[in-house]
C-alpha cells in the first residue's frame, strides 16, 4: 500500500499542473452542467404540468438552455485542452524515461532484456500518458459532485445523505481487486503462451526437419485457445462488475428516493423538488459509470510504473556530466565477470593501455577475450572491480560519453540492409564520401565495390546477407574506423581471410592507427607479434 501511494504521488507530480487545470475546470463544469440540466428539466417538465402562467417558466427555459450549450462547449474545452496537455506529458515523460533508462543500462540480459526495457518505455509510456483522462479524473470528478450533494441531501435525510460516498467507493474497490488479480492470471498465462511461442520459432528448422512442425503448431495453437479464452473470461468478470456497480448504484438510488418521501409529505420537500432530486441522483450516478473502468485502468497504471525507471538517478557530479573523454588512458582494476553463479569468465583481472598503443589479447577459447571486450565497450556491467576510462569509472560516465571514445568491429555489429553508402550516412553523418572511400580502401573493399552493380549504392540485404563473411567483416573494420574514436577494438580481424589480403589488411590498419590506441582479440600468434604488448588470458 506504501508502494501504491508513492507511486500516486510521483505520477500526480509529473502532471502539467498549469496546463491541466483549465482542463480539469472544464471536465468538472462539464459534468456539474450536465447534472444541473437534467435537474433544471425536471423542474421545467414537472412545473410545466402544474399549467402555471408562461413567464413563470422564463427562467427554467433558460437554464435547460444555458446548461444544454454550456455542457457542449465544457465538454469540448475539456476534450481539446485535456488531449493537448496529455500529449506534451507524453512527450515530456518519454523523454525523462528514456534518460533515466540510461542509469540502467547495460542489462546483464543484453539485447533480449533491453528488449523488453524498450518495450516495457513505449508501452509503459502509452499506459502513463491516460493516468489524468482514465484513472484521476473520473474518481476525481465525481467524487466533488458526488459531496456538496450530500451536503445538500443532509438537512433533508441527514446522515443517511452520506450512502452515495460507500457507494462511490464500491464502484472503484472491488473492480480494482479483480483487476489485480486478473493482471495476475494474465501475466502467467502470456508468459506461458510467449515461451512456446519463442520455442517454435527458435526451433522451427529442427522441427521441418524431423518432420513435426505441425505438433508444435497444435501445441501453440492451443496455448492461444488457452489464452484467449483467459481473456474472454476475464471480461465476461469485468462485465460482471460493471453490472453489479449498475445495481448498487439503482439501490442506492431507490433508497434516497425511499427516504426523500417522508419530506414530501411533511412539506419539507415539495413535489417539484422530489422531481428534480430524482434526475439530479440520476444524473450524479451516471458519472459513477466510469468508475470500474477507472480502477482497471489504475491497476494497469501500476503495473506499468513498476517496469519502468519512475526514480531519478543519482545525479552526476557536474565535472564529470559533461566531460568529453580523450582515451588517453584505459585501465581495469581487478574486474571479474560471470554469466552463471559460481562460473567466473574474469577473476581479478587488472590492465592498462596508454594513448597510441597497440596491444593484443590472446587465449584459448572460453578464456573470456570477446566477454573481455564487451566489458570494455560498456555492453555488459563487471561483477566487481572497475574499468577506468581517463581515470573516470565507467559506472560515473554518462551514457552517449563512451561511445565517442570507443569504437569496435565484432562479429555482433548490425549492418543495415541498405547501401555502403547509406550504412556510412547512417551511422557517420559527419563523414565525408572522400574519407569513405579511404576508410573502404584501407579494409581492402576495392574490388568489391567495382564488382557491385550500383558500386556503393548497391543494397546489401538484412545484416550484409548478400557479402561473404570476409568481405562483411571488413565492412563492420571500415566502418570502425570512421568513428575517429581514440580506442579502436577489433575482434579476430583476419580470421577467415586471404593470407594476402589479411596482411593488407593489417598493415594498412596499423599504419591508419599510429596514434590511436588499438587493441586486438585474436588467436593469430603472428599477429599478435606485431603489437606493443600482448596479455595472454587463462
Amino acid at each position: 500500500m506504501r508502494q501504491t501511494f508513492a507511486t500516486f504521488r510521483e505520477l500526480c507530480s509529473m502532471l502539467p499542473v498549469k496546463a491541466l487545470l483549465p482542463a480539469a475546470v472544464s471536465g468538472l463544469s462539464a459534468s456539474l452542467a450536465g447534472i444541473l440540466l437534467m435537474g433544471a428539466s425536471a423542474w421545467l417538465i414537472a412545473s410545466a404540468a402544474m399549467h402555471p402562467p408562461l413567464y413563470t417558466l422564463a427562467i427554467g427555459i433558460t437554464l435547460v438552455r444555458a446548461c444544454g450549450l454550456g455542457r457542449a462547449v465544457f465538454r469540448y474545452l475539456d476534450r481539446w485542452l485535456s488531449h493537448r496537455a496529455v500529449f506534451r506529458m507524453l512527450t515530456a515523460l518519454r523523454t525523462q524515461l528514456y534518460l533515466r533508462a540510461e542509469a540502467l543500462l547495460p542489462l546483464r540480459g543484453g539485447s533480449l532484456q533491453e528488449g523488453a526495457l524498450l518495450h516495457d518505455l513505449t508501452a509503459g509510456c502509452d499506459t502513463l500518458r491516460d493516468f489524468y483522462p482514465r484513472v484521476l479524473a473520473p474518481p476525481l470528478f465525481s467524487l466533488l459532485l458526488t459531496i456538496p450533494a450530500v451536503l445538500m441531501l443532509f438537512p433533508l435525510i441527514g446522515p443517511s445523505a452520506c450512502l452515495l460516498l460507500p457507494c462511490w467507493l464500491l464502484c472503484l474497490v472491488p473492480s480494482y481487486y479483480a483487476a489485480q488479480t486478473a493482471e495476475k492470471q494474465l501475466q502467467v498465462a502470456e508468459a506461458a503462451y510467449r515461451e512456446k511461442l519463442l520455442d517454435v520459432q527458435d526451433g522451427r528448422e529442427e522441427l521441418m526437419a524431423a518432420n513435426s512442425l505441425s505438433a508444435a503448431e497444435h501445441i501453440l495453437q492451443d496455448a492461444a485457445s488457452k489464452l484467449r479464452a483467459l481473456h474472454m473470461e476475464i471480461r465476461m468478470q469485468e462485465n460482471r462488475w460493471e453490472q453489479f456497480s449498475l445495481l448498487q448504484q439503482r439501490c442506492i438510488l431507490a433508497l434516497l428516493l425511499f427516504l426523500l418521501i417522508p419530506c414530501v409529505s411533511t412539506g419539507a420537500l415539495s413535489g417539484i423538488g422530489f422531481a428534480v432530486w430524482l434526475l439530479v441522483l440520476l444524473a450524479l450516478l451516471e458519472n459513477y459509470a466510469e468508475l470500474p473502468a477507472a480502477a482497471r485502468a489504475w491497476q494497469k497504471t501500476l503495473s506499468a510504473a513498476k517496469r519502468v525507471p519512475l526514480h531519478q538517478p543519482t545525479a552526476l557530479p557536474p565535472d564529470i556530466a559533461g566531460q568529453k573523454l580523450t582515451g588517453s588512458k584505459l585501465s581495469a582494476g581487478k574486474i571479474s565477470f560471470s554469466y552463471l553463479p559460481d562460473v567466473p569468465v574474469l577473476q581479478s583481472l587488472s590492465f592498462h593501455l596508454e594513448q597510441g598503443e597497440h596491444v593484443a589479447i590472446i587465449g584459448e577459447s572460453g578464456t573470456g577475450k570477446t566477454t573481455l571486450l564487451y566489458l570494455l565497450a560498456n555492453l555488459w556491467s563487471v561483477d566487481s572491480g572497475t574499468i577506468r576510462m581517463d581515470g573516470i569509472p565507467y559506472e560515473t560516465l554518462r551514457y552517449g560519453q563512451l561511445p565517442a571514445a570507443i569504437s569496435c568491429a565484432t562479429t555482433l555489429n548490425y549492418i543495415f540492409s541498405g547501401s555502403i553508402r547509406e550504412n556510412f550516412a547512417v551511422l557517420h553523418p559527419h563523414v565525408k564520401e572522400e574519407e569513405q572511400w579511404k576508410y573502404l580502401s584501407i579494409c581492402q573493399l576495392d574490388s568489391l565495390i567495382a564488382s557491385l552493380p550500383q558500386g556503393v549504392d548497391t543494397p546489401l540485404g538484412e545484416n550484409a546477407c548478400h557479402l561473404s563473411g570476409g568481405e562483411r567483416k571488413r565492412l563492420q573494420i571500415a566502418l570502425a574506423l570512421a568513428s575517429n574514436a581514440p580506442i579502436l577494438i577489433l575482434d579476430e580481424p583476419v580470421t577467415g581471410l586471404d593470407k594476402d589480403i589479411a596482411h593488407a589488411l593489417m598493415d594498412a590498419i596499423l599504419d591508419f592507427c599510429k596514434e590511436r590506441t588499438l587493441l586486438i582479440i585474436t588467436h593469430d600468434l603472428p599477429l599478435a607479434k606485431r603489437m606493443d604488448r600482448i596479455y595472454r588470458l587463462a
